[in-house]
């Protein structure tokens, strides 16, 4: 403490003693910033001292952490009047990167009977810790995970979810994403990361703005501060029908999908025959117009629909086109996804098979 800070702390603790009678505590600090830490270090510690500026013996009668990584170390004898007491807390800071902030709460059987003290840091992860909590090196960026999927939504609905990162680096990091569809919303916070610190990233898919149907995926560019090498993160999700709200009378009249065949076998080519094409039918045996959302397939092959509103009793043709000399595979085993608003079965599915010698 400054001179002037004593003479006032001494003015207070003189006018303290003389104010109250039977135990009352005063604390000297009841905050401690430790900085910066290093995990390899060990326990970091402080001493917070009270004072008994009461005319009885003042008792500690229970002291305990926020979390277990904090520990008080204190003396249950008690404090005559006058007297002061130190109590040790003690941070661990192993396995814990990025800030922190813990409060110990102190119980006495004095006239305000507990107390709130506030510890408060940054740890500088070890090496091993980053490996083990952020495995995806994104230069000086270091990421919980390399993708994100965010599952099953529902048409209409949105999803939010969040990936955790880590600061490595001397520098305040400003990361920015690049590239994201208009569906997806992406949010840092912290904005600005601090040296030793951690972010998260929040990312919200809105299935309003997006107009695609089943399986999507992006890749979207991570920069994690302006002039840093690029880093690549694919966030995918799958958007359904919501077909909860139908009514027993709206299921009965519901489109029904019936495909033919459900397999198409491609046979034996050669890379240099030219494209080989072949087709299989959707067929609508239920009541309601069945409506095709969406048909796509794996990479390498060409898909073509001839309408994608079927009436009752009713097809569509859906030709399916590979040129194999554009494979690099000998095996043809692929798959052609249908997605349509048969409640039973809106996501349904072809297999393509063949060989390329």
């Amino acid at each position: 403490m400054t001179t002037k800070k004593l003479i006032i702390f001494a003015t207070l603790l003189a006018i303290y003693s003389i104010a109250f009678a039977g135990p009352k505590g005063l604390w000297v600090n009841t905050k401690h910033d430790f900085g910066t830490i290093n995990e390899n270090d060990g326990d970091a510690e402080c001493v917070m001292q009270l004072i008994n500026v009461g005319d009885e013996p003042l008792v500690i009668v229970k002291a305990r952490a926020s979390c277990g990584c904090t520990t008080p170390k204190y003396s249950t004898k008690p404090i005559a009047p006058g007297d002061t007491l130190d109590i040790t807390v003690a941070y661990d800071p192993v396995g814990r990167p990025g800030r922190f902030s813990k409060k110990i709460y102190i119980d006495t059987n004095g006239e305000e009977s507990r107390s709130t003290l506030t510890i408060s840091g940054v740890v500088v992860a070890s090496d091993k810790t980053i490996k083990v909590r952020y495995p995806v090196d994104a230069g000086v960026l270091k990421l919980r995970n390399h993708s994100l999927a965010l599952g099953e939504i529902k048409r209409g609905k949105a999803k939010s979810a969040f990936v955790d990162a880590y600061n490595q680096s001397t520098d305040t990091l400003r990361p920015q994403w690049l590239n994201a569809p208009e569906y997806l919303s992406i949010m840092s916070a912290p904005k600005e990361v601090p040296p030793g610190e951690q972010l998260s990233f929040s990312f919200y898919l809105n299935t309003f703005k997006c107009d695609k149907w089943g399986l999507i995926e992006d890749e979207i560019t991570l920069i994690p501060t302006p002039g840093a090498e690029p880093f690549a993160f694919k966030v995918s999700a799958v958007i359904e029908e919501d077909f909860s709200k139908m009514t027993p009378g709206e299921r009965m009249n519901a489109p029904a999908i019936a495909i033919s065949p459900e397999r198409l076998d491609m046979g034996q080519l050669t890379h240099d025959q030219g494209i080989v094409t072949k087709e299989f039918t959707i067929e609508n045996f239920g009541n309601d117009p069945l409506l095709i959302r969406r048909v796509y397939g794996t990479e390498g092959i060409d898909i073509e629909v001839d309408k994608t509103k079927i009436k009752k009793g009713k097809t569509a043709r859906i030709k399916v086109s590979i040129d194999p000399s554009k494979s690099s595979d000998k095996i043809i085993n692929a798959r052609i996804t249908i997605i349509s608003n048969d409640p039973e079965r809106h996501n349904t599915s072809v297999r393509v098979v063949g060989e390329i010698k």
